[in-house]
């Protein structure tokens, strides 16, 4: 076939492909793509889960939520953490641990952070890069629950303050222990002294 003759061709490109070549290539190429495809009806491995989307049976990484919380009488910052674990093992309860940055083997060591490790059977350890901070292990400031009905994990903790007096306890930011008198607001005035009269 003469393809260079062709009109709208340049002369050493082989020409413009036809209807009939078009066809042929795409032809080619659905094949190609068909065999590529994965039939995941038949995969055991992967499901749809309640939104539409598909998770891997395999892997089995838990689901996981982080929130970001601050106590409102120190203003401490901290974290909360709430992971899935729908497959684990019986009688198996979840395990914490903070981990330094140097021991560590995945990323280069960073003072500026630290590990929050999560570990239950039959589940891969994962873990979460947090500021390396203290973490306050006060009353109040660090818990953490194990839910085997819902199967999930929970872990809340607050980092200390960087300065120590910054806040009273027991009263939040921006408010005192006596509140002050307003002049102008006549029902929290104070009491008004008898009229001053001024002898000449």
């Amino acid at each position: 076939m003469d393809f260079q003759n062709r009109p709208g061709s340049k002369v050493g490109s082989g020409g413009v492909a036809g209807y009939s070549e078009t066809n042929v290539d795409r032809r080619e190429r659905l094949r190609k793509l068909a065999l590529e495809t994965i039939d995941l009806n038949k995969d055991p491995y992967f499901m749809k889960n309640h939104l539409g989307s598909y998770e891997c049976k395999l892997c089995l990484t838990p689901g996981y939520k982080v929130t970001k919380v601050r106590d409102p009488i120190t203003r401490q910052l901290g974290l909360f953490f709430q992971i899935q674990y729908p497959e684990i093992g019986l009688d198996v309860i979840p395990r914490h641990r903070f981990m330094s940055a140097y021991e560590q083997r995945i990323e280069p060591p960073n003072k500026a952070h630290q590990y929050l490790l999560f570990a239950a059977e039959p589940y891969e350890t994962i873990s979460f890069k947090v500021q390396s901070k203290e973490v306050d292990k006060g009353e109040g400031k660090f818990f953490t629950h194990w839910d085997p009905d819902s199967k999930q994990f929970s872990l809340q903790f607050f980092f200390k303050n960087d300065r120590p007096g910054m806040y009273s306890e027991g009263i939040p930011p921006g408010m005192e222990r006596t509140p002050i008198a307003n002049p102008l607001n006549p029902y929290n005035a104070p009491a008004m002294r008898g009229p001053t009269f001024v002898h000449n």
